[in-house]
């Protein structure tokens, strides 16, 4: 079982040839908990309809992410979706150490 990894690019070719590089988030690998990405999106200023639309998912979904009770519910996909949104907007999720889990603004 994989507990934690580190963001790694992968370098994958296409059927045409194409060469195509993939970020795998650390965060795919760390769960995030609903009320990390209600505090992602509140540090962003950003309303849930704007959230939903720019992760490609329906308010409603994003509502039943942000309210469960630890690790964000939901299809993995659109999870995942979520936190890519809010990271492009420059958010950083900070992982459990011993201070509790939380996020913040990444330095430019």
């Amino acid at each position: 079982m994989i507990r934690s990894m580190r963001c790694d690019t992968y370098g994958l070719q296409s059927a045409d040839g194409q060469s195509l590089k993939i970020a795998m988030s650390q965060k795919d690998h760390i769960a995030v908990t609903g009320r990390q990405i209600a505090a992602a999106r509140t540090l962003l200023g950003q309303g849930q309809a704007e959230l939903a639309k720019s992760a490609s998912i329906s308010v409603p979904t994003l509502k039943r992410m942000e309210a469960s009770e630890g690790a964000a519910a939901g299809m993995a996909n659109n999870v995942r979706a979520v936190i890519s949104a809010l990271e492009t907007a420059g958010v950083e999720f900070i992982p459990q150490n011993g201070g509790g889990a939380g996020v913040r603004m990444k330095v430019p």
